[in-house]
């Protein structure tokens, strides 16, 4: 106790011992020690316990590739044992089934594959009028394949087809390399944007006025007088509908139609005299001119009866006016002297009747009377006029000559002698006609 020097020692004893430690836990980490025994030792002793990650489920295809962009998952522990990994549940992978739901791993540092069997996947290309109210007016049908898989479809025939049809590509929504995905509850829709080709043209539409003749009786007319407006407008026209958009209005080359003086045909007269001009209009129009042939100057006796066999001129034309008759003369016939020697007429599709008066025949010394009978036949009487006193007024200064004056009162009994024949043959001839 004086220098501290040990004079004797006893053996060393404890009571105590180093307890069991059990490896404790690391989230997805295996221990390579479940325990560190319990020992009594006169020492420090470090037992050292090492933690490894856990490995990983790796889904893969049916040919083994790794699918990609999807979860790893890695393995669970063993709530049992730290230095194994526990049950652990394969991941979902939409449009995708795994062969098996779980794994435990038998070596908990290595990665397990687990192989996945990719779904029937259903996908449709469909082609959309932006013009018209979003409508789908083409379908590629519905196009099958396993998830992942390159669909084998190309947009090209159909656009070519619209494209002709004057629609424009506005979007494809189609790409080249485009693949089924994995959702097995919905249908993947690609959609192709077309929109309607508009182009800016110049419409042209033509417009008449037609005069057209025509005669009742069919005889040859002039042919048609034809004046002709044109009309343009500026238009957007779609292409796909032919519907016309953002136009100008319609502007004619001319403001008027001419004023037309209806031609004079010889023996006709016209419903009107002249086509006046008129305001183009966007319509054809016609106006017909009906020619009707003139009327005929009838030569009647004093009775009102139409003298036969004589000549019923039919009225000239009035030279200033297609629509009337002109100024006509009348027809001479030997004994009889008309009323009238010239008439206009008031209606120029109508006869007018003119009444001629019968007159002495100079040659004949015999006035010429027409007249009727019980049956409406006409019969002419001839009576001699007494021209002994005319003779003598126009031979009052002639010396009397015996043989002159004889000769004279002979042609006279002879001309009377004639006329009674003329007369007697005439009254037989009607009598036999009544019978």
């Amino acid at each position: 106790k004086v220098d501290g020097h040990q004079v004797s020692t006893t053996p060393w004893k404890t009571e105590n011992s180093y307890h069991e430690v059990v490896t404790p836990e690391i989230a997805q980490h295996y221990a390579d020690k479940k325990v560190v025994s319990s020992e009594t030792k006169q020492e420090n002793v470090t037992e050292v316990v090492e933690y490894s990650p856990m490995g990983h489920i790796i889904p893969v295809d049916e040919n083994n590739n790794p699918i990609p962009n999807v979860e790893n998952p890695q393995y669970n522990n063993d709530p049992e044992d730290p230095t194994k990994g526990g049950k652990t549940e394969v991941p979902e992978i939409p449009g995708y089934t795994p062969e098996v739901t779980e794994v435990t791993p038998e070596d908990p540092g290595k990665d397990t594959p687990v192989v996945y069997t990719a779904n029937e996947q259903k996908a449709e290309v469909v082609y959309i009028d932006a013009d018209d109210g979003n409508k789908v007016i083409a379908r590629s049908g519905v196009l099958t394949g396993k998830s992942g898989l390159h669909i084998d479809y190309s947009v090209d025939q159909v656009l070519t087809d619209l494209i002709n049809r004057k629609y424009e590509l506005v979007n494809n929504g189609f790409p080249a390399d485009a693949k089924f995905d994995n959702d097995s509850d919905n249908d993947q829709i690609f959609k192709v944007i077309v929109k309607h080709d508009p182009s800016e043209v110049t419409q042209v539409e033509t417009h008449t006025l037609t005069i057209h003749y025509v005669s009742t009786d069919g005889s040859d007319v002039p042919s048609d007088n034809i004046q002709v407006s044109t009309w343009k407008r500026e238009a957007m026209t779609d292409l796909v509908t032919g519907e016309i958009h953002k136009v100008t209005p319609w502007v004619s080359d001319i403001k008027q139609y001419n004023s037309v003086n209806i031609p004079v045909i010889k023996g006709y007269y016209a419903d009107i005299a002249l086509v006046p001009s008129r305001n183009v209009e966007q319509k054809n129009i016609m106006i017909t001119v009906t020619y009707r042939p003139l009327g005929h100057v009838i030569p009647v006796d004093e009775d009102g009866t139409t003298i036969p066999n004589v000549e019923k001129p039919q009225y000239t034309n009035d030279p200033e006016d297609p629509t009337k008759g002109g100024k006509t003369d009348v027809p001479e016939i030997p004994g009889y002297t008309p009323e009238v020697t010239e008439i206009v007429p008031g209606k120029s599709g109508e006869d007018t009747k003119v009444v001629y008066k019968t007159h002495t025949n100079p040659q004949e010394n015999v006035k010429v009377t027409p007249t009727k009978d019980n049956n409406n036949n006409v019969k002419y009487v001839f009576a001699a006029e007494n021209r002994v006193n005319q003779e003598t007024a126009v031979n009052k200064d002639v010396l009397p000559q015996t043989g002159d004056k004889e000769e004279n009162h002979a042609t006279l009994v002879g001309a009377m002698l004639v006329a009674i024949s003329s007369l007697l043959g005439l009254s037989l001839v009607d009598r036999k006609k009544d019978k």
